[in-house]
């Protein structure tokens, strides 16, 4: 992909070929998301990919998402053990990251909006939330009191509501929960 984008002319850091990457990957069948990651990878679709977003004028930003779990700090959404029958609510930070070429004044004006979508219906999320150049915290309630013992993995897509929505979201935040199953001891 790196040597055909070349060729065309076309912006190809790690970052967009990641992004084209994504946008390209076609869910296998029976698989969940933790089993899979985004799919199946198709070089010519990620090629297409990386021409529409150069064509469209599409510009990287990259993001650190920092989420507060019970067991310490990480870049998802990790439960272990959760305690059915109330809502757990979650921290999100949303962070830019921007090189060190980067002047104040392209900083000063970073102000993005943007429209978290969870993928599972016992995840919430706010319809959105602004992020300036210092990042964002935004909270997530998992409702895990009707979910059954097992591991739940799902994502939180992130969008920035002022691109096209098939320029994918700027952000896939994983969420994996483990109910564990209760026994009682007998007498």
């Amino acid at each position: 992909l790196h040597c055909a984008a070349d060729a065309e002319g076309w912006v190809h850091d790690p970052v967009r070929i990641d992004r084209a990457l994504r946008l390209s990957a076609r869910p296998m069948p029976n698989h969940s998301w933790i089993e899979q990651g985004h799919g199946f990878v198709s070089v010519p679709a990620a090629f297409d990919a990386l021409g529409h977003l150069h064509q469209a004028g599409f510009q990287d930003q990259l993001y650190t998402v920092r989420v507060s779990n019970p067991f310490g700090v990480g870049a998802g959404v990790y439960l272990r053990g959760v305690a059915t029958g109330r809502p757990m609510d979650v921290n999100v930070n949303l962070t830019p990251l921007f090189d060190d070429e980067t002047n104040n004044a392209t900083q000063a004006s970073f102000l993005r909006t943007f429209r978290p979508v969870p993928e599972a219906d016992w995840i919430q999320a706010p319809d959105i939330f602004y992020s300036s150049a210092h990042g964002q915290n935004f909270k997530l309630r998992l409702n895990t009191g009707d979910l059954e013992p097992g591991l739940y993995s799902t994502r939180v897509l992130i969008y920035d509501v002022d691109q096209p929505h098939d320029f994918g979201p700027e952000v896939v935040l994983p969420v994996t929960v483990i109910i564990p199953d209760q026994t009682t001891s007998l007498s």
